[in-house]
């Protein structure tokens, strides 16, 4: 249900919510440099906590989150036309994905595999 939801809510950002923007800076970044990394469905399925991720500077990536929290209830109302085989409707709450964090922990994370892997062989040819 979460892979549906952020399918859609792409092409909803994409499509008709970015031609309605008003501030032209707004509406390039949500063509452009937003993407929509997961939803999480609530067990009931009526909340979807959506992370958004922004290419360039955390203002913007602020900016964009505060709009789409601002314009939850016109985005939520786009998903409903577009999923109409649902009885409900998720609420919609938006949360900054914080991407390039989560890449650098992984950098360092298989750095540190990489560590291992080389003490691990170093140590089997000594003994």
């Amino acid at each position: 249900m979460g892979k549906m939801v952020m399918q859609e809510l792409m092409s909803i950002l994409r499509g008709p919510v970015a031609r309605n923007i008003d501030d032209e800076m707004l509406a390039q970044a949500m063509l452009l440099k937003v993407s929509i990394v997961d939803v999480e469905m609530s067990p009931d399925v009526k909340v979807a906590k959506v992370h958004v991720s922004v290419i360039g500077e955390e203002a913007l990536q602020k900016d964009i989150v505060a709009w789409m929290q601002e314009n939850n209830k016109q985005l939520r109302y786009e998903l409903a036309q577009s999923m109409k085989h649902l009885r409900t409707v998720p609420t919609l709450k938006f949360v900054s994905a914080d991407v390039g964090a989560a890449m650098d922990v992984m950098s360092i994370l298989d750095k540190i595999s990489k560590e291992r892997e080389s003490k691990d062989g170093s140590g089997e040819e000594e003994g």
